[in-house]
Order: structure tokens, then sequence, then C-alpha cells
């Protein structure tokens, strides 16, 4: 997979085109450089197969711009890369997507798994970022000449995907409940309290007066003395089953996960 500006220069120059649109599965269309059409038609064959209805007021491709908060030019300025659904697969510090609750989940995974004739990648997401998480962007990550010799339609997924009835909509901020769980940990190295003290921690929520739970985030911490700052933040201890650690949850939100104690 090329790096970024290995990107920028195979797709060189920005700003230009020419560009063609492509319409998505749902109602979202998409301006992008001419030469990726076969890629981003490919990209919809996994959206179809899903059923995940892209959205015409927050999907969008070619923009001439620079990175946001950066100095480079955004892969938007060439036209190879697009967003998709953008308010329910927002940027951030952690991954927020409604892209995996489709189906098996596997959507973004079955999207990056498409291969030009000579076997190269042809997509990224952004969900797959090891800072920010970008959870509404795809962009192509070979170059032209990769592109030229066809997308390898064995890799793409066109398969029967079991469909939950009616995907649940993401809760309203302000209605949310929030919940971490807490797990024992292991050691991981010298002198951290993972044996006694450590765990694993997600945060998942549901909107009030449902029983329907999703995860927003989960990491790990060595120590147990943040939880401390979360009870500052308005987080109350809660007794769970015998045997478990206790978990904490929050009523009433907002709730910032962007920040950690």
């Amino acid at each position: 997979m090329l790096s970024q500006s290995q990107i920028r220069s195979y797709w060189s120059p920005r700003c230009t085109g020419p560009h063609a649109t492509v319409s998505l599965y749902g109602a979202g269309k998409v301006t992008v450089d001419a030469a990726i059409v076969s890629a981003v038609k490919a990209l919809d064959q996994v959206l179809t197969a899903y059923k995940y209805s892209t959205r015409a007021a927050d999907t969008g491709a070619y923009v001439c711009r620079m990175n946001t908060g950066g100095t480079a030019w955004s892969n938007h300025a060439y036209g190879i890369a697009m967003d998709i659904n953008w308010s329910t697969n927002p940027y951030g510090r952690y991954l927020r997507t409604d892209m995996r609750r489709y189906g098996d989940g596997k959507m973004p995974e079955r999207i990056c798994a498409i291969r030009t004739n000579n076997g190269k990648q042809v997509w990224n997401w952004g969900g797959f970022w090891s800072g920010n998480k970008d959870a509404m962007h795809y962009e192509i990550v070979c170059t032209p000449a990769d592109i030229r010799t066809g997308i390898n339609q064995s890799t793409i997924y066109g398969g029967s995907v079991a469909q939950a009835p009616n995907p649940v909509p993401t809760p309203q901020e302000e209605s949310l409940v929030y919940r971490i769980h807490w797990f024992k940990g292991e050691p991981t190295e010298p002198g951290d309290q993972a044996d006694v003290t450590a765990a694993y921690r997600t945060i998942s929520a549901k909107a009030e007066g449902t029983n329907t739970w999703w995860i927003v985030s989960a990491w790990y911490i060595p120590n147990m003395d943040d939880v401390k700052v979360w009870k500052s933040r308005g987080l109350k201890e809660i007794t769970v089953a015998e045997g478990l650690r206790p978990s904490i949850e929050f009523y009433n939100g907002p709730f910032d996960n962007t920040k950690t104690p």
C-alpha cells in the first residue's frame, strides 16, 4: 500500500480532472477522478450487498482543499477520496461509525479487500488509521497504472448478507446512557498493576427507553486510579453480576468520550 506522499505524487496534478460523477447505493453521488470510476463502482457493489444507503446531504468526494488541520493537500483534491454519510461516521480520536451495524459488520474489510488485476489493494478506510479515525473516508491506495490493469471482479464482495430487519438508528447525543465496563487484565510490562487492578474498558451507549446497546469505543488502561477522575465527571459505580468487576454508568449525556482521564 502506498504512503500518502506516494499517492499524491502518482495522482498529481491536483484540482484538475477530468472528473466523473458516480451514483452510489442510496441517494449519494460522488465526483471523482475519471480514472477511478471502475474502483468506485466496485466499492458500490459492496455497499449494495450490505444495503448500506448513502445520503446525498453528507456524501461527497472531489474538493480542491488542504487536509483538515494540516499543511498537505487532501486526497480529495486529487479526486481519489470519498466521504460517505459523514454525520454518522465522524472524524475524531475514537472510532464512531454505523458501517459495522449492517449484516456481519465487515463492510469496511470487504471494501478494503478489493484488488486490481495485478494484485494491488485499491481502497483503504479511515477507520483503520492508527491515529485519529475518519470513519466516513475511503481513499485510493494504488497507482493509476494499477487501476488500468482493471479491477479483479473475484475480489468484490457481492454475496447475500443477512440484514437486521431495522438497523437501529444512532441515538441522539442528549438521550444517551453510557456504561463503562471494566475487565481484569494481564500484565503487559514489569511494574504495571494489570494482575490486580488493570482493565479493558469499553464505552457502550443506548438511547433512553431502549435496550439496544452499541459500542462507542474501547481501550486499555494500566490501573484503576483514573476511576476517581471518571467519577468526578459524573460517572457512578453500580453493582453487576457476582464475580465481575464493578461497572460504571453515566446518565443523561452528553458525555465527552474524546478525552481520557
